[in-house]
């Protein structure tokens, strides 16, 4: 029971400090132009199983002028049951999704390339749904190549690759 509140206290010192170095007008903690970070921590107990459950998502990403590039590191420990979730893994610690960007032109008229992991939704999802839900852990990202093509109120879209969450 000890020990129980001793890492509760030390999960709740990590999530307010997280809180207190954001972005504020407090200039002795600044991050440089165009870099980003998110962190997302979850930790639970499951009585049925008496397990501690910690999960983790660092975001960090990076733009300048027309490029973008960022990643996200995952933390998962026990991981999920679910052999569609899990990777076959009791422990799971990966740099989950990574991406570069190039932004040419505007919204209106320009183009997009991503190359690595991205999200895509057409339509209503019918022919393709790839998003991210932690709620109910789905996270279904492509790994390849978007292009998005904008001109004159039309939009084309190019990609190529395939689920990166299959080992």
């Amino acid at each position: 029971m000890k020990t129980a509140i001793i890492r509760i206290t030390i999960l709740l010192i990590i999530v307010l400090s997280t809180k207190v170095f954001g972005q504020t007008d407090n200039r002795w903690f600044l991050l440089p132009d165009g870099l980003g970070f998110s962190n997302q921590l979850e930790y639970s107990y499951d009585t049925d199983t008496n397990n501690e459950i910690f999960e983790n998502w660092l975001n960090l990403d990076y733009n300048k002028n027309i490029f973008s590039a960022g990643l996200r590191f995952e933390v998962f420990q026990p991981n999920d049951p679910d052999p569609s979730v899990s990777r076959g893994k009791v422990k799971y610690a990966d740099i989950a999704y990574k991406y570069i960007g190039v932004d040419i032109g505007d919204v209106e008229e320009g183009l997009n390339i991503t190359v690595g992991n991205f999200y895509k939704l057409f339509g209503r999802g019918l022919v393709l749904k790839s998003y991210e839900d932690r709620n109910i852990r789905i996270d279904n990202n492509l790994l390849g190549v978007k292009v998005e093509v904008n001109y004159k109120g039309f939009t084309l879209t190019a990609l190529s690759g395939s689920i990166a969450n299959i080992k």
